[in-house]
């Protein structure tokens, strides 16, 4: 059985859309360029945090610095847009907020599940 992928991916393309039409809708598309990048960030993490946790990669200080490094990224602008805006929690809550939380809780959770006996802990190719 082959780990899936599905959600982040699908996470993957609505933040690349999102980038994107906060690029054509800029200025008035920050909300949007923000989130998308943010969750980019969140959810390189989280994947790499599930990769170490089936056994598809191996775990390393160095990885795990990466993922503390893109959850950083995954906060930073939402709290460099509010410190910039002073009210875009308000303004703006999903890129802002629910963005940030999101990738925050699914990186936890990912992190904190044990993997179940029917969930490979090691790649193995037949």
């Amino acid at each position: 059985m082959r780990p899936s992928f599905a959600g982040s991916t699908i996470a993957l393309v609505v933040a690349v859309a999102s980038i994107s039409s906060g690029i054509h809708g800029y200025p008035y598309g920050t909300d949007s360029l923000v989130g998308g990048v943010t969750a980019i960030a969140g959810i390189l993490a989280y994947r790499s945090a599930k990769e170490r946790r089936l056994g598809l990669k191996p775990d390393s200080v160095a990885r795990r610095g990466v993922e503390v490094g893109l959850l950083t990224l995954t906060c930073l602008p939402p709290l460099l847009l509010a410190i910039v805006s002073g009210a875009a929690i308000q303004t703006n809550p999903i890129s802002c907020l629910f963005v940030p939380l999101w990738c925050v809780i699914a990186y936890v959770w990912v992190r904190t599940r044990r993997p179940t006996k029917d969930t490979p802990t090691t790649l193995s190719i037949h």
